[in-house]
């Protein structure tokens, strides 16, 4: 997405004179709010931090929740264990890297690059990322994915004795299989953000719009 398309997107729910604005950052750039923030309207960015913006901010325990699904496997004996993004760049996905890479350092693997597959390109599906780390001359025994739509995508290519784990938010998303296990994020993290949104409202009679870029 681009600057240009959040501008819109934002634009669009400010025409409405709305006295508070709870974004999802989708562009890499959000200093085109600071005239809006100049003039007192409170700016909240949720799952990942503004840039170039000064701004409250909602966030998942993206590295630690990713850690801790890696240490689950590698407390059980696995040490080859392949992550799998698409795409790779975005915040919360970089962060969920960061803690897959901590964990197998803390286990003493120090060089994942052979069980990585990252990419930035949608025509590269999750199933052939599964694929081309099963296929390699060293594959994993187990997988972590970057997301729940690669999770799911790639459970569809497996058909060997991976132990594939996915980092997500929220249990309604757990993969009914026996070969996969879901990570919760904590419900204190849920809970500072329910928190956040009431002060938001307290603080502005109720109205609040939400955007998603």
């Amino acid at each position: 997405q681009s600057k240009e398309h959040d501008l819109r997107r934002v634009n669009a729910l400010l025409s409405q004179l709305v006295r508070a604005l709870v974004l999802i950052p989708i562009a890499g750039d959000q200093s085109y709010l600071e005239g809006e923030r100049q003039l007192g309207t409170p700016i909240i960015t949720v799952d990942r931090p503004a840039t170039d913006l000064v701004a409250d901010t909602v966030m998942l325990a993206n590295r630690s929740g990713m850690a801790e699904a890696v240490r689950a496997l590698t407390a059980i004996g696995h040490r080859k264990i392949g992550f799998v993004s698409n795409p790779s760049e975005m915040y919360t996905l970089s962060e969920r890297l960061a803690g897959y890479r901590q964990a197998l350092m803390e286990a003493g693997v120090a060089d994942t690059a052979p069980w990585e597959r990252l990419d930035n390109d949608p025509s590269i599906t999750p199933e052939s990322q599964v694929r081309s780390l099963l296929d390699s001359s060293d594959p994993p025994t187990a997988i972590v994915t970057g997301n729940n739509r690669a999770t799911m995508l790639a459970r569809q290519s497996m058909d060997r004795t991976s132990s594939p784990t996915t980092y997500s938010r929220n249990e309604s998303n757990s993969v009914p299989c026996p070969r996969i296990s879901t990570g919760i994020v904590p419900s204190s993290s849920r809970s500072r953000a329910n928190r956040d949104g009431r002060c938001l409202r307290d603080r502005n009679g109720g109205r609040i719009r939400t955007c998603q870029g």
